[in-house]
């Protein structure tokens, strides 16, 4: 999609805000769309106003997640993946971005439990595989008494 058909996308959806001021889809789509255009705040923004009206969407807390994620707002990412997962325990790609978000934390202890409990849901995960990989590498390190 082209940066036109975003940008008449999003005037669509906020037209249609105008219209109803608590219509979850138009919040979240625009959120989606901000999103695909790296407009991270924005994002934010309309996946907080959407959860606001239903706060049972895994997806609007996840992609909020991944919004912060992409700014290196770690906790708040953390945050938004757990309320995923516990509106959907099974969603191997929360699992994988919290475990990510962890290392980014330097809490590895954490990321590799995510990061085996994205694999034992997919085990041909193999973005899990290489970041698990990487979280074992650091913590053998960690163990030695330099």
């Amino acid at each position: 999609m082209g940066k036109q058909s975003w940008d008449n996308a999003i005037a669509d959806l906020s037209s249609l805000l105008l219209l109803n001021p608590d219509m979850f889809e138009a919040f979240y789509n625009r959120g989606v769309t901000y999103s695909h255009k790296g407009n991270w705040a924005l994002a934010i923004a309309d996946y907080t106003s959407a959860i606001r009206i239903n706060s049972d969407s895994y997806e609007a807390f996840f992609n909020r997640g991944h919004a912060y994620s992409s700014r290196s707002n770690w906790d708040q990412a953390i945050a938004d993946y757990t309320a995923a997962l516990r509106l959907k325990p099974d969603l191997q790609e929360a699992l994988l971005n919290r475990g990510i978000s962890y290392t980014q934390r330097n809490d590895y202890t954490r990321a590799a439990a995510d990061l085996e409990a994205a694999l034992s849901i997919n085990p041909n995960n193999s973005q899990a595989r290489q970041a698990l990989e990487q979280v074992r590498r650091v913590q053998s390190f960690q163990r030695w008494d330099w």
